[in-house]
């Protein structure tokens, strides 16, 4: 029958696309699976220094060959690390420690290509280490590039930019390639460890050699004009495979022997490996360097594997070490990760060891050289906070005068506004300094960000932050000791400006003495034989000449001749500070906030003691220091909360503070964002407008065929009429940022007109409202039963006995419908 309902396919195909837009193609995110017990492993490992928390391995598929890997920044859970392979591969990626410093979570964010210039392969990647913004890469002795001796430099401002293949952004030579072992002497050999030192030089030592001796290299990264020192490393295993820089400086290395042979007609494969601390003061071309093993591990055929990379980094206040195996692209092969925590030599755990014999421990310096004072390094950059450019992770930055916003970082790593948190995104949470203080008060202990059910507790650094926020009291720089350097230029500018303009004898004489008056004890005697024999000589050009020139020294070094170092280091160190810390989007992560106490505290006391010892700080030195020492980031990132987004159209961020004894303080309500995609579920009443027309069927007795004829018809109205309805209505509705969403609906009502039966309604269109309570107009078909007259009747004449039954039958049929209803949201409300 024609009038018959046939299945509406596009209906169903609606709603399917509607359900799949939420199931996006999700990255490679596995909880890795443990590798072997720690108690197995413990069994082959000799170390005082290291522990080992967690030992996993990464199913086979896109991750193989990994060489390196270097960590990108730390949250107070999550490190993002650069992983690279030996065929050119680069991958960005997410690892999770738990709270039992177990790895809960490794994922991919995004991979690609090392390229050159010309969109060529760059070829083996070794050693890779990150520094001041910039990633730098070392590569094998691969005879088809020749470029071992060269270490390619790129900008980590271009890797969320990127679709794929990222370009170096220069090489920078090391030495001739004639130092360097022929590939024919050691096949796939070349600058396994690479790392740069807190003081911006690059470290590196050559893999292979036919003894233990070893060449390494240390290139000025900022003053490629010194020529690359030449070093000298004595190894305790045949390969040097990886390398990273400590909190505190020193370098650890990353050593590894393989063994094969033949036992019973079946090859036997076996390795080990060790890893050593050097210390960054042997790093003197004149001695081999000097280092102390934190770890060594014996033979193993099944609990080690081939471990080529090694990453340190500091998460909670703790150090660890993070070490990857290459599985060289075999079957047999695994990638392994072993994460190690750094055991303080001073914590009861371990006793410091003696010296060797013959080594000389330095002895300290009784001034510290301000100059030499390592500064922390920050991350600086919001795209490098667990937030990269896939247009679904959220920042969410609040501040107290201008509120809580809501950014993403785009495909350019530019910042972009966002309108509402898609549903599995991490999203990270950062505020502003001024803002974190006026909330933490002085009497918090301890808070917690909370989203959603999920806390994140910072006990650390709370009192650091307070203590970095508060009110600078006075001029920092003039308050460090007993500073004359206001008074002393100033005598300085005007004794030249009288022994320039020939001023009166009296006059000059009065602004040397003012000069004289201001100068240390131990500085004068140079400027005071100068004065006396302008003052007391021959005034001639010579006297005259050598006095200006003497104040001249005062006026460019803040002290007369005699000195170590001059005013423009202290002055380029400070600015050297100040333009690192400005960097990118000037953040810090929490986490760090206790270094960047640390740091102050210790160059406050560097200075205050050099200036004892008698040096002045000149005002451009005393203005950097100030900005230094008052210096506070834009925003301080807490933490990144990964996929928090529930099935809920809305989540809210609050910052809780504890005092003593966890006693509850307060409470604040950061922010409260819409949840962008997903489905949600609401049902509600409706009101319903359809096209359906009573289908009541009748006799009508004066049906005209001609002028004498008259039968007897079944009849059914054909008149246009309109049936209203009320009934119950579910939507499956898609979020979105506003309060607008699209939707589909499926309603059941009955017509208030009691001849037309209940009817099923389908349709789409959108809703609006809060999160528990919307409003919805939607329009589509109605489905349900009506009356029509059986094809044997249909247009005949009918005996005046029959009944309506006998001539009529019940079919299905559709129609339009309207409805407009309100609705509550029963998912993800609570």
């Amino acid at each position: 029958m024609k009038r018959l309902l046939k299945l509406n396919t596009t209906s169903v195909l609606l709603l399917c696309l509607l359900f799949s837009i939420s199931l996006k193609s999700q990255t490679y995110d596995v909880k890795p699976p443990k590798w072997k017990s720690l108690d197995q492993i413990s069994k082959s490992l000799k170390t005082t220094q290291l522990e080992l928390k967690e030992s996993v391995y990464l199913p086979s598929g896109r991750i193989k060959k990994i060489s390196s890997i270097s960590v990108l920044s730390v949250t107070s859970n999550v490190i993002t690390a650069i992983m690279c392979s030996d065929d050119s591969k680069w991958f960005k990626v997410e690892i999770e420690i738990g709270d039992t410093e177990e790895i809960n979570r490794f994922e991919i964010l995004r991979e690609g290509i090392l390229v050159d210039k010309l969109n060529n392969e760059i070829g083996g990647v070794e050693g890779t280490a990150i520094y001041d913004g910039y990633f730098y890469v070392s590569l094998d002795n691969d005879i088809k590039n020749k470029q071992q001796n060269y270490i390619f430099k790129y900008d980590l401002d271009d890797l969320d930019k990127i679709k794929s293949s990222w370009k170096f952004e220069e090489k920078i030579k090391l030495v001739d390639e004639k130092y360097f072992p022929t590939a024919d002497a050691y096949k796939n050999a070349g600058l396994e460890a690479l790392a740069v030192t807190d003081d911006g030089k690059l470290f590196t030592i050559y893999e292979k050699g036919s003894t233990n001796k070893r060449l390494a290299w240390l290139k000025n990264i900022y003053q490629r004009e010194q020529a690359t020192i030449e070093l000298k490393y004595m190894a305790q295993y045949p390969e040097i495979k990886g390398a990273a820089t400590l909190s505190n400086g020193n370098i650890v290395i990353l050593e590894k022997e393989f063994d094969k042979y033949v036992k019973k007609n079946k090859e036997v494969k076996k390795t080990r490996f060790s890893i050593h601390e050097l210390d960054r003061k042997t790093l003197n071309k004149d001695t081999y360097l000097i280092t102390k093993k934190l770890l060594e591990t014996k033979f193993s055929q099944d609990d080690f594997d081939n471990f080529e990379g090694i990453t340190s980094f500091v998460m909670n206040e703790k150090e660890y070490l993070l070490i990857i195996s290459d599985d060289n692209g075999d079957s047999s092969q695994n990638t392994l990760l072993f994460l190690f925590k750094r055991i303080n030599p001073n914590d009861g755990k371990t006793k410091p060891k003696v010296p060797r014999v013959g080594v000389v421990e330095p002895e300290k310096e009784k001034v510290v050289d301000p100059t030499l004072i390592p500064y922390p390094q920050f991350s600086g950059n919001r795209s490098s906070f667990n937030t990269y450019a896939d247009k679904k992770n959220r920042q969410i930055i609040y501040d107290t005068k201008l509120g809580a916003s809501l950014t993403r970082i785009d495909e350019n790593g530019n910042t972009q506004k966002a309108h509402g948190i898609p549903r599995h995104a991490n999203v990270s949470v950062a505020i502003s300094p001024l803002t974190l203080r006026g909330i933490l008060k002085e009497e918090v202990k301890y808070f917690t960000v909370s989203i959603e059910g999920k806390d994140h507790l910072f006990k650390n650094s709370v009192q650091d932050l307070y203590e970095l926020t508060s009110p600078p009291s006075g001029d920092v720089g003039t308050s460090t000791g007993d500073s004359h350097e206001p008074e002393l230029e100033k005598s300085v500018d005007k004794a030249l400006s009288m022994l320039d303009i020939r001023g009166t004898d009296d006059e000059l004489k009065e602004a040397l003495e003012g000069v004289e008056a201001n100068l240390p004890q131990d500085k004068k005697s140079s400027f005071i034989s100068a004065k006396d024999a302008f003052l007391n000589g021959a005034k001639n050009s010579l006297t005259k000449d050598n006095l200006r020139e003497e104040l001249k020294k005062i006026k460019n070094n803040g002290f007369a001749q005699g000195t170590v170092r001059t005013q423009s280091n202290l002055e380029n160190y400070l600015n050297n500070v100040l333009r690192s810390w400005d960097k990118g989007d000037q953040y810090v992560q929490y986490s760090e906030i206790e270094r960047l106490k640390a740091y102050r505290d210790t160059l406050r006391k560097a200075i205050h003691e050099w200036q004892i010892s008698g040096n002045r700080l000149s005002l451009k030195e005393t203005e950097a220091f100030n900005k230094v020492m008052n210096w506070l980031p834009q925003e301080i990132y807490l933490t990144t909360f990964s996929s928090i987004a529930p099935d809920k159209d809305e989540i809210e961020i609050k910052i809780k503070t504890f005092g003593e004894a966890g006693a509850a303080t307060n409470e604040f309500k950061i922010a409260k964002r819409k949840v962008s995609t997903g489905l949600a579920v609401n049902i509600g009443t409706s009101l319903f407008l359809t096209g359906f027309r009573s289908s009541d069927a009748y006799l009508n007795d004066s049906f005209p065929i001609n002028d004498t004829v008259i039968e007897r018809r079944v009849m059914i109205p054909t008149n246009d009429q309109l049936s209203v309805g009320i009934g119950a209505n579910a939507e499956l509705s898609f979020r979105t940022p506003s309060i607008v969403r699209p939707m589909i609906s499926l309603g059941f009502f009955v017509p208030l007109n009691e001849k037309v039966k209940p009817l099923v309604a389908i349709g789409g269109g959108v809703t609006v409202g809060t999160q528990k309570v919307k409003i919805s107009a939607s329009f589509g078909a109605a489905f349900g039963t009506m009356n029509v007259i059986k094809e044997e009747y249909l247009n005949k004449n009918v005996s005046s006995t029959i009944q309506l039954s006998e001539v009529t039958e019940t079919v299905w049929n559709h129609s339009w419908q309207m409805a407009i209803g309100i609705s509550y949201n029963i998912v993800g409300t609570n």
